[in-house]
């Protein structure tokens, strides 16, 4: 284990090494490790299997038989400390708007299966307006439409984005389920801890669901202009700018993704850490 004030590398068997800033979540951290992983993929050492970055850290793994542990460590090591010293840390970002109909039938009778099935528990909507000691629902769609979110990792299934708040002021915060849900409404969108995650698919799960999208986050088939280099929407890095609709926008966008004509609002940018730490302290 290489182990500094800023951060720490581990071993983890010998194919794996972990890139760890020491927090549970940090949009600092975060971006270092988003640099991280594209400067080792400049590098395009023979080797490197797969980088996967979370909250605050980087998985790298490597093929042993190809290039050996100590070589991958002082490689990684180096990159650290040049993306350590440096003032200006900028990477690409795109910006992609989000349209989401708050407080939805769907998600609504999913909660009220759980209820039935599992566990009595509040709606979810109402919960997170209560634990945050908002005043009703328009006040937590403000608060969840006004910052833009930044994508920390990708999890728990095919194409899920998880992301962060940029901004401390809107940051809400609410407890998983327990237990966990046995099922989830493809593409609803809910709030764990602090985190927000968009589920592509049906699945398990236990953030708290506010509502759900009406475009896709995977698409297998590539029909969609969006999905055209890739079946999966988001990109680690990527910011989200969500947006309330209502029921009649909803199925106005579902009708435009069944044509193969939806087209997300997505807007090239970067994201500069200094910027954003300078915005901060102000």
């Amino acid at each position: 284990m290489i182990r500094t004030t800023n951060y720490r590398l581990y071993m983890c068997g010998d194919a794996n090494l972990l890139l760890d800033y020491g927090q549970v979540r940090s949009i600092q951290a975060g971006v270092k490790s988003i640099m991280v992983k594209r400067l080792l993929t400049d590098k395009n050492l023979q080797g490197i299997i797969d980088m996967i970055p979370c909250n605050s850290s980087l998985l790298i793994t490597f093929e042993p038989r190809q290039i050996q542990a100590h070589i991958v460590i002082a490689q990684v090591q180096k990159i650290v400390e040049e993306v350590e010293n440096n003032e200006q840390i900028r990477i690409s970002s795109r910006i992609i708007e989000i349209p989401v109909y708050f407080a939805d039938p769907w998600t609504k009778a999913a909660i009220a299966k759980y209820c039935k099935n599992i566990k009595e528990k509040p709606y979810d909507v109402d919960f997170i307006i209560e634990r945050n000691g908002l005043k009703d629902l328009d006040e937590l769609i403000r608060y969840v439409t006004t910052p833009q979110y930044i994508v920390t990792y990708l999890s728990f299934g095919p194409g899920l984005p998880s992301c962060t708040c940029l901004d401390p002021k809107y940051a809400l915060h609410v407890p998983k389920y327990n237990p966990p849900r046995t099922s989830t409404p493809p593409l609803a969108i809910g709030m764990g801890g602090s985190n927000i995650s968009l589920y592509p698919l049906g699945s398990p799960g236990g953030f708290q669901m506010f509502g759900i999208l009406s475009a896709p986050l995977l698409e297998l088939n590539q029909k969609l202009f969006d999905f055209r280099k890739t079946p999966v929407l988001a990109r680690v890095g990527d910011r989200f700018q969500f947006r309330a609709i209502g029921r009649p926008e909803y199925f106005e966008i579902k009708d435009a993704c069944k044509a193969g004509t939806y087209r997300y609002k997505i807007t090239d940018s970067e994201f500069n850490l200094a910027e954003y730490n300078a915005k901060l302290n102000a």
